[in-house]
């Protein structure tokens, strides 16, 4: 009898192997009934969003290089160059606007937190200050994301490297200059946490420091090949910055229909296709290389990360 005949515990001890798979190999290996999570003791984070005008961009972004790389493991950042929409829901001083959004948040006491901070808060005056307390049910308000799914198309890519000319390239191609449809050009910078997992999974793409993702607005004057092809042309030109493996939580219909595939290397996929086939023969689940997208149609919408 496989595990595919009938329900099983699986964790470190009992099937390890799919207890590798499971998390981080995707799809394939059967349906997941229930889940047993071991929760963080965190009432609240010192974080929020510093919101710096477009113009701010080249310095904002070039400190960013540095700063963000030689944060502690107690606390986390992204960027991203956003063109808002004249929303009443949106502050004022950021309505309509095109800006640079620098998200912050530390598990460090206020003044600790303050200090990591205060780099970036001393290369230009923000138009808006969200910084400060957050109870942990608020993190949400960090990154200000939309509460309703929005109709944005998406690619993504991870970055091996993150420097002056990656920035110049980045700002040439999608800065707010540029007249292209992005609602958000974000880098997120993935910490030592996400990097080393104390227990191995199969989470692809843990090596590389920095992500980038694209997200393309509707636009009534562009069709949805446009705007496909507008968010490739700009992960192209940061092409010589990018690391070879993807992380698969963010792709999207601007990624070639092998990213899925792509989304581990040559090693973690012979050993998720031995698990899926030692596991489930019958191929009832399938996924991976003989059952992921092949047309770039197929591909989710990413930009969870979840």
């Amino acid at each position: 009898m496989t595990p595919a005949d009938g329900a099983v515990t699986v964790s470190a001890d009992r099937h390890p192997d799919l207890f590798w798979a499971m998390r981080g190999g995707k799809g394939g290996f059967g349906v997941v009934t229930s889940v047993e999570l071991d929760l963080l003791d965190v009432s609240r984070v010192y974080g929020g969003g510093l919101y710096f005008a477009a113009e701010d961009a080249a310095a904002v972004l070039g400190a960013y290089v540095d700063w963000a790389p030689a944060l502690p493991g107690s606390a986390t950042t992204s960027i991203a160059l956003l063109r808002l929409p004249p929303s009443d829901a949106l502050p004022d001083p950021i309505r309509g606007r095109r800006v640079v959004h620098l998200r912050f948040a530390s598990l460090d006491a206020a003044a600790v937190a303050e200090a990591q901070l205060a780099g970036m808060r001393a290369v230009a005056g923000p138009v808006l200050d969200t910084v400060g307390v957050l109870p942990y049910g608020e993190l949400g308000t960090i990154h200000g994301d939309p509460t309703v799914p929005m109709p944005v198309l998406n690619g993504t890519a991870s970055l091996a490297t993150l420097d002056g000319d990656t920035v110049a390239a980045l700002l040439a191609a999608a800065g707010p200059d540029t007249d292209h449809p992005f609602a958000s050009v974000e880098i997120r910078t993935l910490g030592p946490a996400t990097r080393q997992a104390p227990v191995a999974d199969a989470v692809g793409g843990r090596s590389a420091p920095h992500l980038l993702n694209i997200y393309a607005a509707p636009d009534p004057t562009l069709a949805d090949a446009d705007r496909i092809g507008m968010v490739r042309t700009a992960l192209a030109a940061l092409a010589p910055w990018q690391a070879p493996v993807h992380l698969v939580n963010f792709l999207g219909r601007a990624n070639g229909a092998d990213a899925v595939v792509e989304s581990w290397n040559p090693e973690q996929n012979d050993r998720l296709d031995s698990i899926r086939a030692a596991h489930d023969p019958d191929g009832r689940f399938p996924y991976g290389r003989h059952g992921a997208p092949t047309t770039d149609d197929d591909l989710p919408e990413g930009g969870g990360g979840g």
